[in-house]
């Protein structure tokens, strides 16, 4: 009896993942699942404009304007935690969170209270740059060819902020 109806459940099973709601597909930037990477955050790339990366990104995202750049941030209202996308020439050029490790990290794990040790054992030939928004702090640079890098930015030993971008506005401490 249970072969007979295999084959109406075969046929039942494109009719009902037709039916789903659009909405029931999973969001492209979900804490503890997608990773900040070299290409941007989860489905959302760099090069993509505001309103390609607010849909990809498929979560609430409050935007916000400094000068010339344009913000997109889905962390929690007034704590700075991101995941913020910042645009400028109206394509996405950089990704930072400090939201914790368990929520976001790169794809070898790295994410906000890793210890510097074991982050420069992931991302060999980091370089140490000035951090002015850290006093006693740095950045750790790692770099992906000519253009793609990761920046881990350290404070008492530990990881506290993560950015991933593109040259040369990676670079920049904040939109002037």
């Amino acid at each position: 009896m249970t072969l007979s109806l295999a084959p109406l459940a075969l046929l039942a099973a494109p009719v009902i993942a037709l039916a789903a709601p659009a909405s029931a597909q999973a969001p492209g930037m979900v804490p503890g699942v997608h990773d900040v990477h070299l290409k941007g955050i989860g489905k959302v790339r760099f090069g993509m404009t505001v309103k390609q990366a607010r849909d990809a990104a498929g979560v609430h995202m409050t935007k916000s304007r400094v000068n010339e750049c344009t913000y997109l941030d889905a962390g929690p209202p007034g704590t700075g935690q991101g995941p913020t996308l910042m645009f400028v020439g109206g394509k996405l050029r950089v990704v930072s969170t400090s939201r914790p490790r368990r929520e976001f990290s790169t794809p070898k794990g790295v994410g906000v209270g890793t210890r510097l040790r074991r982050a420069r054992r992931l991302y060999p030939g980091g370089e140490r740059t000035i951090n002015i928004g850290a006093p006693g702090g740095f950045n750790l640079v790692w770099k992906r060819g000519r253009a793609r890098r990761f920046v881990f930015e350290i404070y008492n030993g530990r990881v506290f902020g993560i950015k991933s971008g593109v040259m040369p506005w990676i670079k920049w401490q904040e939109c002037a």
